[in-house]
C-alpha cells in the first residue's frame, strides 16, 4: 500500500510538469509586437544588419536595422531619419542637414558649455563629422528610431 501511495503522489506532480514548462517558456519569450524606443542613443553597426538601440542610459538591445523606423514618420524605412540646422563649430559648418547618420545621442537637458538648451549629437556617415542639432526651432530634431525586432 505504501508503494501505491508513492506512485500516486509522483503522478500528480508529473501531471503539473507540462504546465510548469509552458509557464517558464512564456516568461522567456518577448512579445512579437514589442517596440523599443531608441532614446537616448542609437549606434549603427556599419557593414552589419544590426544596430544598438539604447533604451536608457544603462540598457541597450541589439536590433535588426530593417525593423527600425523614425518615430515621427513610421511609414518611412530605416535610414530616412534626418536632422536639420546642425552645426560643427570646429569645422566651421552651420545650417547642415544630416540625413546619412550612423549614430545619434540625445541630450534633452542641453549642454551649458556650448549654450545648447536641448540637442542631439549626430554622426554623419559621409563627412565623418559629428554635428550638434538644436531642438529649438526644429522639433523634428527630437526624432528617434523605434525598433521591433530586438533582443
Amino acid at each position: 500500500m505504501f508503494l501505491m501511495n508513492c506512485f500516486r503522489k509522483a503522478s500528480i506532480g508529473l501531471a503539473f510538469l507540462p504546465y510548469l514548462l509552458v509557464i517558464l517558456h512564456l516568461a522567456q519569450v518577448t512579445p512579437v509586437d514589442a517596440r523599443w524606443q531608441c532614446m537616448p542613443h542609437f549606434d549603427d553597426q556599419v557593414g552589419q544588419q544590426t544596430a544598438i538601440c539604447w533604451v536608457s542610459e544603462q540598457k541597450k538591445v541589439l536590433c535588426q536595422k530593417n525593423s527600425c523606423v523614425p518615430f515621427y514618420n513610421q511609414n518611412r524605412p530605416f535610414g530616412s531619419l534626418t536632422f536639420v540646422g546642425c552645426e560643427n563649430s570646429k569645422a566651421g559648418k552651420t545650417g547642415v542637414t544630416v540625413s546619412n547618420l550612423r549614430n545619434y545621442h540625445h541630450y534633452p537637458n542641453g549642454d551649458e558649455q556650448n549654450g545648447h538648451k536641448g540637442y542631439v549629437a549626430v554622426f554623419d556617415g559621409i563627412s565623418k563629422l559629428w554635428y550638434n542639432c538644436a531642438y529649438d526651432g526644429y522639433p523634428d530634431n527630437m526624432n528617434v528610431y523605434i525598433c521591433s525586432s530586438c533582443k
